[in-house]
């Protein structure tokens, strides 16, 4: 009886701190068939092995049906205790093993595991302390071993289950980054294990019970430790960290021999001396730091980032023991790239200790330059085209040749980015030559002009006259849609360029007819008229709309009243809720939620008010007398005659009945607290407060300090794969329940009267 109550009530701690989606599971009915007790889903007419006969060992191949039905699960505890079993084979029908299916099956040497299987529950191998070797098939999709026997994820990044016969020490593959819960535990036989830089998590009761261990060392990758990992490793005297402070709390090293000490390295954090979590704390201090291999990239152009790809730091601590440390960009202080440099020192910074080493900066080469731009005319402007890479920076001289492939002398004077030929260059052919400056180095030419001519302007002329020929006294000359064509002395033609600037004569400040225009360029003129008319007197006063709608319940006022103003009116709205109604704030035209609030009515608008219903609680609903029935095994409990869903099914492990806390205080109408900082757990239940403290074998009852189990001071709440757990016997007796357990049915009655 007492297992099952512990059970039942250690599921419904797992489930007070959580919330999820419940699935109801059809009830089954169980059946016998030779060896083997099981039921049969009605749903899906599949079948789930529950018991086996404890009398009949060695090996046992499982059949994929029983009663003519496929075997798609083995059920919690199926197995448990067969300690005759020598070999089990599994088949591919298979898909879950349930939580402790080959519990304490202490003759198990060998299991088989089929294709099919996608799921195992926490603990299924616990206890066989003979295992040594797991095989699952090669065609799974969720699971796989390795050569000597341990269950690994598909992809062997969870490392599953260990088998606990296995002796001696055991290093873990670095593809391993999460040691999953009651992975090595009961492992006995391992007497030291090597966890590599690729795990990052602990998960709870990894390594409890493992009575072999001495030492551990974690690895600076590991984050987080779960509740118990090492708990009742009674030879285990250390544990030495190589990083930063994990996540964990003070149930991780429990029951460890006495004297346990945890090491940590002094330029790590997140430690306390002289204990953290309750556990003495050594800090071995870095003594100095080197560059054990150099980064891959020394020299770099201006503008590059640093990169310290292949970079190795070690560092050396005061007790010889040496390790490589984590380097990022952030440890490194005096690289600067903005400008070239030759043996730049960049030092290295870890722990308060420093090493050096130097690095090579150099210019950002100048690859090309474009063909150079402009008419080669004399008197127009040629400018240097664009430097590869794009905003490069340079010096220029220009230089000219009789011929296209002649030989090329510097233009005195001509070292800017343009150039504007001279009669004396006339027939000749220029180049430019661009020689990097600052961050930028080397030397690129431009290919050659052509010949360069000499051409003068003759004459201008309006082409196609300005869009707009017509002015309103006060506007500003309007030039768009004008096109001057400009006549040269060669008889070619060309269309000029012209802004405001070449234009004079506008005048708007008062009427004018015919007004003449002149536009000059390259000294020759051209005309065209405009009209300068008087400003029109305006019509009418313009006037605005305003309309006001509300949200809710409410009225909106306004003041002046009316909804039609003048342009420039100010405006006051003022929001009144109805009864039981807030004013919540303006939307549209005004925005916020000032009350009373002005509006300008400069254009029309529209102005919404929002009413909120005020808030009322719910009126707590009575409690009436009561009665809650759980089944072992079931996702499902009734209250008071409905059917309530559960996120996980109520069960028996290790003579203790575990239960979903949550569902059934919230059905009393109770409230539950979790307190992470003092590890408690509030219960408030018809009038009757119960304080737990996780670890602690007393209870406070309405301030009154009572112990758990007075035959028994092991039995305390504990966290479990995050979850509370704690006994129900005693949570009923002292709410005034009647407990009855029905060993046919498996089920579990609580009543109550009000």
């Amino acid at each position: 009886m007492r297992k099952v109550l512990s059970v039942f009530i250690a599921v419904c701690l797992v489930l007070s701190l959580c919330t999820g989606i419940f699935v109801s599971v059809p009830e089954a009915r169980a059946v016998t068939e030779g060896y083997y007790t099981y039921t049969v889903d009605s749903g899906s007419g599949n079948a789930t092995i529950t018991d086996y006969d404890t009398g009949s060992g060695g090996t046992v191949v499982i059949p994929d049906k029983l009663g003519g039905y496929v075997v798609t699960s083995i059920g919690i505890e199926a197995f448990y205790g067969c300690t005759g079993l020598t070999s089990v084979t599994i088949p591919n029908s298979v898909t879950s093993i349930g939580q402790g299916a080959f519990f304490d099956c202490s003759g198990l040497i060998s299991v088989t595991i089929g294709s099919g299987v996608t799921g195992i529950g926490p603990q299924a191998f616990q206890g066989c302390t003979k295992l040594t070797s797991i095989t699952v098939d090669a065609g799974n999709s969720s699971y796989s071993s390795s050569t000597d026997g341990v269950l690994f994820d598909k992809y062997k990044t969870s490392l599953v289950a260990y088998p606990g016969g296995i002796q001696g020490s055991y290093v873990i593959p670095d593809s391993v980054t999460s040691i999953g819960n009651y992975a090595f535990t009961s492992c006995t036989g391992l007497t030291s294990v090597t966890i590599p830089n690729s795990v990052i998590s602990i998960n709870a009761s990894a390594f409890s019970w493992c009575t072999g261990l001495t030492s551990v060392t974690i690895p600076n990758s590991v984050t987080s430790i779960g509740d118990y990992a090492f708990f009742y490793c009674t030879k285990l005297t250390t544990a030495h960290f190589l990083g930063n402070a994990p996540t964990m709390d003070a149930t991780v090293f429990n029951s460890c021999a006495t004297g346990f000490t945890v090491y940590y390295f002094g330029d790590t954090t997140g430690w306390f001396t002289p204990t953290w979590h309750d556990y003495p704390t050594v800090a071995v201090p870095l003594s100095s730091i080197a560059v054990t291999t150099p980064a891959t990239k020394l020299s770099y152009t201006v503008g590059d980032a640093l990169y310290i790809a292949s970079l190795v730091v070690t560092g050396t601590y005061s007790d010889a023991t040496t390790q490589v440390k984590t380097i990022t960009t952030g440890n490194i202080t005096g690289f600067n790239s903005s400008a070239p440099a030759v043996g730049q020192t960049l030092t290295i910074t870890v722990g308060g200790k420093t090493t050096t080493y130097t690095v090579t900066i150099v210019a950002i080469p100048i690859t090309a330059i474009g063909a150079i731009t402009g008419t080669p005319q004399v008197g127009v402007v040629l400018t240097a085209d664009v430097l590869t890479p794009a905003g490069a920076t340079a010096s220029y001289q220009w230089r000219i040749a009789d011929t296209s492939g002649g030989t090329y002398t510097d233009i005195s004077g001509a070292t800017l980015s343009t150039y504007t030929p001279v009669p004396g260059d006339a027939s000749k052919f220029i180049k430019v030559v661009a020689t990097g400056t600052g961050n930028y180095s080397g030397t690129v030419t431009s290919a050659p002009t052509t010949a360069v001519v000499t051409v003068t302007l003759s004459s201008i002329a309006v082409t196609t006259p300005a869009t707009k020929l017509s002015y309103t006294v006060g506007d500003a000359l309007d030039i768009a849609g004008l096109v001057v064509t400009g006549t040269y002395s060669d008889t070619t033609t060309q269309v000029e360029t012209i802004t405001t600037g070449n234009v004079t004569g506008f005048n708007s400040s008062a009427p004018a007819v015919g007004q003449t225009l002149t536009i000059t360029v390259g000294g020759q003129t051209t005309t065209y008229t405009v009209t300068i008319v008087a400003i029109p007197i305006a019509a009418a006063i313009n006037t605005c709309t305003l309309t006001v709608t509300t949200t809710g319940n409410g009225t909106v006022t306004l003041s002046p009243a009316g909804g039609t103003y003048n342009y420039g009116t100010v405006v006051t709205l003022t929001a009144t809720p109805a009864a039981g109604y807030t004013f919540t704030g303006w939307s549209g035209g005004l925005t916020g939620s000032t009350n009373p609030a002005t509006i300008t009515m400069d254009a029309s608008k529209t102005v919404v008010a929002t009413f909120a219903v005020i808030y009322a609680p719910p009126v707590p609903r009575p409690v009436f007398g009561h009665t809650i029935v759980l089944t072992i095994g079931s996702k499902t409990m009734t209250g008071d005659g409905v059917r309530v869903a559960l996120d996980a099914p109520a069960a028996i492990v290790e003579d203790r009945t575990l239960v979903p806390l949550r569902a059934l205080v919230e059905h009393l109408g109770g409230a539950i607290a979790w307190n992470a900082k003092t590890r408690q757990v509030t219960l408030d239940v018809r009038g009757t407060t119960i304080v737990f403290t996780i670890g602690k074998a007393t209870v406070l009852v309405n301030g009154k300090s009572l112990a758990i189990d007075p035959e028994n001071s092991k039995v305390v709440p504990v966290i479990l794969l995050d979850r509370s757990m704690l006994p129900l016997r005693f949570v009923a007796e002292n709410l005034g329940f009647q407990v009855v357990w029905n060993a046919k049915a498996r089920t579990i009655t609580l009543t109550w009267n009000d």
